[in-house]
């Protein structure tokens, strides 16, 4: 379920890393009835990442990384 719900959520352009995460963690628990629920670290990141390309709101959002 993990696998599939991420190969799903990363190709959706204009969706930050922490939202994509989110996502896949909601569809798994979902697609599981509860029974798993992916563990998520939000560790501080600078500068925007979108797996799919960042939107231009997004890209605006945040201060490019170094």
């Amino acid at each position: 379920p993990y696998s599939a719900a991420l190969a799903e959520a990363i190709r959706q352009p204009g969706h930050g890393i922490f939202d994509t995460f989110n996502d896949v963690g909601k569809e798994v628990k979902r697609a599981t009835g509860g029974t798993q629920r992916p563990w998520f670290s939000s560790s501080p990141i600078e500068g925007t990442f979108c797996f799919g390309g960042c939107s231009a709101a997004a890209a605006g959002a945040a201060p490019t990384p170094k």
